[in-house]
Parts: structure tokens; C-alpha cells; sequence
């Protein structure tokens, strides 16, 4: 007789992982260790779950909705659109991977070793791609955004960059990095409008054209 799922031992469940997985990697954590953590027998986490690897994109998912939502409220009482997009590339690029840096580690690494077609890993960063380009049409000037329309390329440009900075952050990432980052991203999708905004930590810098602005990005990037 097939057991009848609850809600609440779901709930512990995905509580239980995601302290786990917030406290070390995914490899480290066992299924064991998550039912044990929950309160409920290994045997019973297969009735909610078929794998580990399934439990992991559904506490990214939450993890990940939780934090767009809290990210779109803040930027609800910007006004000028260069703070709204400086906001959201700092929450997106630093505040988020530093509240939570193991889990955002997890996120790469379920990136990384998912296979191509897993529709828990295509659907979450299709998720996260969707809401990114909500918020960035919501900074874009009207006499800009027709440039842009609905077009995807920069909201994954940000996502690959989040994800890159995720993994140098083990190794090595400053402030002075996100900063040149941010600044030079604000500049790409503003123009020369954007650059006279109130940028949080930079200095005034002079009209660049896309081509120079390749190679400074890859500098920022690598420093």
C-alpha cells in the first residue's frame, strides 16, 4: 500500500537539507544524515524524494525564490534606475553568495554535474534566468529598453558572472572586483546616462565603446 505523503514531514524534510547543504557541500551530506536530521527513516525520505540529487534542486528552488522575492522588494523603493540595477547586480553578485555560501556553491556544483536533460536543474535556472529579466526591465530607462526588449542575453550574461564569481570566491574575490564589475556592467546596459549615476564605490570614468569594454571586464574579472 503506497504511504500518504504530509505535507509537514515534507517540510522537515527540505528544513533539514537545507541546513545541512548550507553547512557543507553535497557530496558531504548523506541521505542518512538528512532523515536523520528530519526525524523520519531513511526508507520513508524515498517516499518524498527518489533521490538526493532531487532534494538539492528542490531546496535551490526555495533558496532561490525566497531570495528573488526579497531582492524585487528592495528595488520597489529605488527611483533611479542606475541604483535599481546597481542593487540588483550587488545582491545578485555579493549579497546573495555571502548570506549563504555553501548553498550557493551547491548551486554550481548541481549545475556542473546534472545532466543535460534534468528538469529540476533546466527548470530552477530557468527560473532564476525568467525573474532576473523581470527585475532588470524594471532598471532599464523606457529609451533603452526597446534595445533590450524581452531579450535574455544579459540576465544570463549575470548569471554566468554570479556563477563565476561563486567559484573564484574559494580561491580569491575582493570588493574592488564586484565593484569594477558592477560599474562596468551598469555602463554596458545604460550608456553614457548611466554613467554620470550614483554609483555606490566608483570613480568617474571616461565614454568607452564595446570593444574596450571586453577587455576590462575580462581584467575586473581575473583581479
Amino acid at each position: 500500500m503506497a504511504q500518504v505523503k504530509k505535507a509537514i514531514v515534507r517540510d522537515a524534510i527540505m528544513r533539514a537539507a537545507f541546513d545541512l547543504f548550507s553547512q557543507k557541500d553535497y557530496a558531504a551530506t548523506s541521505l542518512v544524515e538528512i532523515a536523520h536530521t528530519a526525524g523520519v527513516s531513511p526508507a520513508s525520505l524515498y517516499v518524498y524524494f527518489p533521490s538526493k540529487f532531487k532534494i538539492l534542486w528542490a531546496v535551490l528552488r526555495q533558496w532561490l525564490v525566497e531570495e528573488m522575492n526579497a531582492l524585487e522588494k528592495e528595488i520597489q523603493k529605488i527611483t533611479d534606475p542606475t541604483g535599481k540595477l546597481e542593487h540588483v547586480l550587488y545582491g545578485l553578485w555579493e549579497k546573495i553568495p555571502a548570506a549563504n555560501s555553501n548553498l550557493a556553491a551547491n548551486f554550481v556544483h548541481g549545475i556542473a554535474t546534472s545532466p543535460p536533460d534534468d528538469a529540476e536543474c533546466r527548470n530552477t535556472v530557468l527560473y532564476l534566468e525568467d525573474r532576473l529579466n523581470d527585475l532588470l526591465q524594471h532598471c532599464i530607462p523606457a529609451d533603452r529598453r526597446a534595445m533590450f526588449g524581452q531579450n535574455t542575453e544579459f540576465s544570463r550574461f549575470v548569471i554566468l558572472t554570479f556563477d563565476g564569481l561563486i567559484v573564484t570566491s574559494r580561491f580569491r574575490c575582493s570588493e574592488h572586483q564586484i565593484d569594477d564589475l558592477v560599474r562596468i556592467a551598469c555602463m554596458m546596459v545604460l550608456g553614457p546616462s548611466g554613467e554620470a549615476g550614483a554609483l555606490v564605490h566608483s570613480q568617474e570614468m571616461p565614454p568607452v565603446t564595446t570593444r574596450q569594454l571586453a577587455p576590462r571586464m575580462v581584467q575586473a574579472y581575473r583581479r
